[in-house]
């Protein structure tokens, strides 16, 4: 595998077609959607103490959930589907087509249900692992309180053996974290080349996982190599995009922090409004420079699979999709 050809292949697609770039932020979308910013309100005994009052927050916090909710499944969607409209309009591309953006993403669509298995069910293992592990922590620390809560002597209960008995419990998390971590790797190698085996030769969930497992199996060293010089463009870019970004945060938010410092922590209209606009201007530019980079991404590795199967969609039998 020509790893120069492939890197300078794949800026070489990503740079001449530039709608790929939307396909690019619309698959992170679902990184976006969790970086765990949340509006929060406090609320004191006197929220309570108004049975209405309190049955209108209960309701107003449901639906607002629910919302929420609907919004993020929505997003997660597009985000899959348009991580399947970069591999398909990549591989399109790469054989010679010329596409547009609303066919790169059409073409996601149809594959979007497939890609969808295929990531749930290879990451199966490890939802179901994360959901066991959640309900022995919740059920070990409910115990704790309860059994502290019922006791003549709280302090020496939790001093005595059930910390240390929680203490187990965690050290033990943290080893089996510890041992997911390569089970993890691999697990996203399988993933990544089992959707473009899905995207690329149309085939089922499960097959689309097998092969995604002996692509990796059969190319070990390649792929590994392969990851380390991604790894190391990558902090090239993060190196250079703290290299635009810092400078710029600081125009934007230095008149903030200099006016709340010299107003005794006071900040001014002024210095907010400026802090606010110029805030929504670096999450514009940081998105569409990270747009470009997750468009770029994609297609390494649509062509590394393509160069390590050494097959062409028309020489793969067609294989009935689900």
């Amino acid at each position: 595998m020509d790893y120069g050809q492939i890197i300078s292949d794949a800026w070489r697609i990503t740079w001449n077609n530039k709608y790929l770039w939307v396909l690019g932020f619309l698959a992170a979308l679902t990184g976006i959607g969790s970086n765990g910013n949340s509006y929060r309100y406090s609320m004191n005994e006197g929220d309570f103490a108004n049975p209405d009052m309190a049955m209108r927050m209960g309701a107003l916090a449901i639906g607002l959930m629910c919302i929420l909710g609907i919004i993020g499944i929505v997003l997660w969607l597009i985000s899959i589907a348009a991580r399947a409209g970069l591999i398909d309009a990549v591989n399109r591309l790469d054989d010679g087509e010329q596409l547009t953006l609303g066919q790169a993403f059409s073409g996601g669509t149809r594959s979007m249900w497939r890609l969808l298995g295929v990531y749930i069910l290879t990451y199966l293992p490890l939802i179901v692992l994360g959901i066991v592990v959640a309900i022995v922590a919740v059920v070990a620390t409910g115990g704790a309180i309860a059994m502290s809560t019922l006791a003549e002597d709280p302090s020496e209960l939790m001093n005595g053996g059930m910390i240390g008995g929680l203490g187990v419990l965690g050290l033990c998390m943290c080893l089996l974290a510890c041992a997911l971590i390569p089970v993890s790797i691999v697990l996203y190698y399988v993933a990544e080349f089992g959707v473009r085996a899905t995207v690329i030769h149309k085939m089922r969930i499960t097959e689309s996982i097998r092969q995604g497992w002996q692509v990796f199996r059969a190319n070990l060293g390649p792929v590994i190599l392969l990851s380390v010089l991604l790894f190391i463009i990558g902090i090239m870019v993060s190196v250079a995009l703290g290299i635009i970004m810092v400078p710029l945060a600081l125009v934007v938010f230095g008149p903030l922090m200099a006016s709340a410092a010299g107003n005794e922590g006071a900040a001014g209209s002024l210095s907010i409004a400026w802090a606010i606009g110029g805030g929504l201007c670096l999450g514009i530019i940081g998105a569409a420079l990270l747009s470009v980079y997750q468009t770029w991404i994609s297609a390494v590795w649509t062509l590394a699979y393509k160069a390590l199967t050494g097959k062409t969609p028309e020489a793969v039998p067609a294989v009935k999709a689900l």
